[in-house]
């Protein structure tokens, strides 16, 4: 897998404090509301990305996107030499 690496039990908590921290700032500075229901949406959608980037279909089709444009760098550059 070229994009989607395994994340462990830590990158999940690390990711669910920072969304909490941004609920926290939106309550201190006042440029937001404090809502759980952000948290829980945020941690949802997560969760359903997370989900979907494992599926191998998604996986296939973004290693076929990165290989082609891979190539379409490399063919760029053997035609347009600037030294």
């Amino acid at each position: 897998m070229i994009f989607i690496p395994k994340l462990t039990k830590l990158e999940y908590l690390i990711f669910a404090v920072m969304i909490f921290l941004v609920e926290i700032i939106q309550l201190l500075t006042r440029t937001g509301f404090f809502d759980i229901d952000d948290i829980i949406l945020n941690l949802i959608g997560f969760l359903i990305g997370v989900s979907i980037m494992k599926l191998k279909l998604v996986n296939k089709v973004i290693n076929g996107l990165f290989i082609l444009s891979t190539i379409k760098v490399e063919e760029y550059e053997k035609n347009n030499k600037f030294f």
